[in-house]
C-alpha cells in the first residue's frame, strides 16, 4: 500500500502582547529572579534632579576605564523618587551625614528592579544606601596612598621647602565667593599683618575638582608667592575626596613652596594636611 499522505498542520499562533502587558510580564519575571531588593555597586555619574525632587543618575563599573573613553561601558540607570530620597537623606543623617551623592563616588545602593516602558530601559529604583561601603572603599585608599607616599619618601617632602621667616605674600588656592574664601580673608585681616593676598580660584568638589586644584597650585607657585594657603569648608567625607586624591598630594609634595591647609572641619583629616608644610 502507499503510505498515507499527512495532512498538513495548522500553526499554533504564538502570543501576541501588547507593550505595555510585555513590561508587566518582565517585571515580574524581574521581581521573582532577584525579589524585592537587589545589590547593587558602581561609580555614580550624570547626576541630576527634577522640580519634583526625583533624582536620577546612572551607575557604571568603577573598574573599567574613564568616562567618555570607552563608551560601552556598562551601565544602570537609577531612579530615586522624592519619598524615597528624603527616606535616604534621613537615614544618611542619623548616621551623621558621612557621605553625599554626587559624580564619580562609588557606592552600594539597593532597591528594585523594573523596566521604564516609555523608553524602553531597565532601571534600578532606588531606596536603600550602604554608607560603609563608600567609606571603607576612601580609607582603603587612603591607607594605600600614604604607604606610597611614605615609601617614595614624599609624604614630609613639603615640610622641607623653604619658608620665609616673615612670608607675607600669600597664595590662597580656594573656590572664590565660597564661605572658605570669605573666612580665611577675614582670619587674615584681624591678624593685624600686613599680608598680601593672591587668590586662586579651584573647584574643590565634584569630578573635576583633582584636576582644578592641581592647576591652581601650579599658578600660585609661578605666581612667585611665599606660601600657598589650601582651603575649603566642611562638607560630608565625600565632599572631600579631591584632598585624598593622589593628582593633588603629589603636587603638594613637589611643589617646592610651604602649603599650609585648612580643609573641612576641625576633625577632618586628607591627605592634603598629611602632605603639606
Amino acid at each position: 500500500t502507499n503510505p498515507t499522505t499527512p495532512r498538513a498542520e495548522r500553526p499554533i499562533e504564538a502570543q501576541t502582547w501588547s507593550v505595555g502587558s510585555l513590561h508587566d510580564a518582565l517585571n515580574d519575571i524581574l521581581a521573582h529572579v532577584f525579589g524585592e531588593v537587589v545589590w547593587v555597586e558602581g561609580e555614580l555619574v550624570d547626576l541630576s534632579r527634577s522640580k519634583a525632587g526625583h533624582v536620577y543618575f546612572r551607575l557604571v563599573d568603577a573598574d573599567e576605564p574613564v568616562m567618555g573613553s570607552n563608551p560601552n561601558r556598562p551601565s544602570l540607570s537609577v531612579t530615586l523618587f522624592d519619598s524615597a530620597r528624603q527616606q535616604v537623606n534621613r537615614f544618611l543623617k542619623a548616621q551623621g551625614d558621612p557621605i553625599r551623592m554626587t559624580d564619580g563616588i562609588r557606592v552600594r545602593i539597593g532597591g528594585r528592579l523594573a523596566t521604564y516602558p516609555a523608553r524602553s530601559t531597565l532601571q534600578l529604583v532606588m531606596d536603600r544606601i550602604d554608607p560603609a561601603f563608600t567609606l571603607g572603599l576612601l580609607g582603603q585608599e587612603r591607607t594605600r596612598l600614604l604607604a606610597a607616599l611614605t615609601e617614595e619618601g614624599l609624604l614630609r617632602a613639603n615640610a622641607d621647602a623653604a619658608l620665609p621667616r616673615v612670608p607675607l605674600h600669600v597664595g590662597l588656592v580656594t573656590s572664590i565667593g565660597s564661605a572658605a574664601h570669605a573666612d580665611a580673608l577675614h582670619e587674615l585681616e584681624v591678624s593685624d599683618v600686613g599680608f598680601r593676598v593672591s587668590t586662586f580660584d579651584a573647584r574643590t568638589q565634584g569630578a573635576d575638582a583633582p584636576a582644578s586644584i592641581v592647576a591652581a597650585l601650579h599658578t600660585a607657585v609661578a605666581y612667585g608667592v611665599d606660601v600657598v594657603l589650601l582651603v575649603r569648608g566642611g562638607g560630608a567625607a565625600t565632599d572631600l575626596i579631591a584632598f585624598d586624591h593622589e593628582s593633588v598630594a603629589r603636587t603638594i609634595a613637589n611643589c617646592g613652596v610651604a602649603v599650609f591647609t585648612g580643609i573641612g572641619h576641625e576633625t577632618d583629616r586628607s591627605v592634603a594636611d598629611d602632605v603639606a608644610h
